[in-house]
């Protein structure tokens, strides 16, 4: 009979693991039936106090560990849906010079299986046992934003590219972090040999293609080897067209209001993300110089240097209400916060924004205008396009 009582003790235990597992990442009813099922269980295990001893403990400590090992075993065997056919229609004409635009992306919606697979890309070794907690932050980001813009903008881009060099160009579509990844495209384009002279346009500020297509093995190797005539773009730091569209888009905010009573913050990619991941010394250096750019153009335009802060990178939280408080000194009614390191802030990023900056409204009585990042201005549409045009010239 005790034996019986352990079994069972281990097996809720072990219930209680998955059903944690489940809370974290799982989304809608699955979601709802785990915190009913850990409830239960937390109930079940309260009117069970009277046991607790060495042993009790250990048992159920050791099934809620064997739990959550089969909920990562779950979630990491989890095979993504869809197809690459599915995600981007045939290509059109191989004579055309083939244009491969690639985006950092991320699903419109909250999909686990395509989220699991990005964060098992980026994150190495021990780093891979944090996966849930980011899931379960991605899950709350979705829920209270609704949907993520990023691909919608992004496609925006390909659509106006595609109108401004047809008929001689196709241009395409790719991302880092969703479907149609861009080593798919790249396969279809490039060693499949549909076109014979390819240009590879990472939308980046700072990455180049040869580290995007690192992350895929031999990937950059096929692609040197390949027959096809290949061009790459550099990332787009030193473009003087970005910066003024980052520029354009606070003056269009501005528009109505006085000049000398705005405050500006420009964020780093990895200071406004809260990402702390090691950044490479030439990324920095590229976005600590792209910084600088927007900060002269702003003062150019006539907006006071002391009131236009630069947030280094890995600032937190203390760091942007600092710069807050800062401004506040000079006497701004309204404080713009633009994110200057990418073209579209992703869904996460924006949730932790707005929490940061509905903290700073209760604490501080200023104006606050998040700006996402360079968005689909004509001044970005304009940049790319003159670079896909020189690289295809090119000898």
């Amino acid at each position: 009979m005790k034996g019986f009582v352990a079994v069972k003790e281990m097996l809720l235990a072990i219930l209680f693991g998955m059903a944690l597992m489940g809370y974290l990442v799982l989304y809608g009813k699955t979601e709802r039936l785990s915190i009913v099922l850990l409830s239960v269980l937390i109930l079940q295990f309260m009117r069970s106090w009277r046991k607790i001893h060495w042993l009790y403990c250990s048992r159920i400590f050791m099934g809620m560990v064997v739990g959550i090992f089969l909920g990562y075993y779950g979630l990491f065997t989890m095979i993504e849906e869809g197809s690459f056919e599915d995600q981007l229609p045939g290509f059109r004409n191989r004579e055309n010079t083939g244009v491969l635009l690639i985006f950092e992306g991320e699903p419109e919606k909250y999909n686990l299986p395509m989220l699991v697979n990005s964060l098992k890309k980026e994150r190495k070794g021990i780093e891979k046992v944090y996966i849930p907690i980011k899931l379960y932050q991605y899950k709350r980001a979705y829920e209270k934003q609704g949907i993520s813009r990023y691909n919608e903008k992004a496609s925006q881009i390909r659509d106006k590219l595609r109108d401004l060099l047809a008929p001689h160009y196709d241009v395409f579509i790719s991302y880092i972090s969703c479907m149609p990844y861009h080593y798919e495209v790249m396969e279809q384009m490039i060693l499949k040999e549909n076109y014979g002279k390819v240009i590879i346009v990472p939308v980046s500020l700072s990455k180049t293609v040869e580290q995007i297509g690192g992350a895929e093995g031999n990937l950059v190797k096929h692609l040197f080897t390949s027959k096809a005539i290949l061009r790459y773009s550099e990332p787009l730091w030193n473009s003087e067209k970005i910066a003024k569209s980052v520029v354009k888009r606070i003056g269009d905010l501005n528009e109505n209001a006085d000049i000398n009573h705005a405050g500006i913050i420009l964020m780093g990619k990895e200071s406004a993300h809260g990402n702390q991941q090691i950044m490479e010394p030439n990324h920095i250096k590229q976005e600590l110089l792209f910084m600088e750019k927007i900060k002269k153009m702003l003062v150019n335009q006539g907006f006071d240097q002391r009131k236009i802060i630069g947030l280094e990178i890995y600032e937190d939280k203390k760091a942007i209400k600092n710069a807050v408080h800062g401004l506040q000194q000079y006497g701004v009614g309204k404080i713009y916060m633009v994110a200057i390191g990418v073209f579209w802030d992703k869904i996460e990023n924006q949730s932790r924004m707005d929490r940061i900056i509905k903290e700073i409204k209760r604490e501080e009585n200023v104006k606050i205008c998040y700006i996402e990042g360079w968005g689909v201005e004509d001044l970005l549409i304009e940049e790319l396009e003159n670079r896909i045009r020189l690289l295809n010239v090119q000898e």
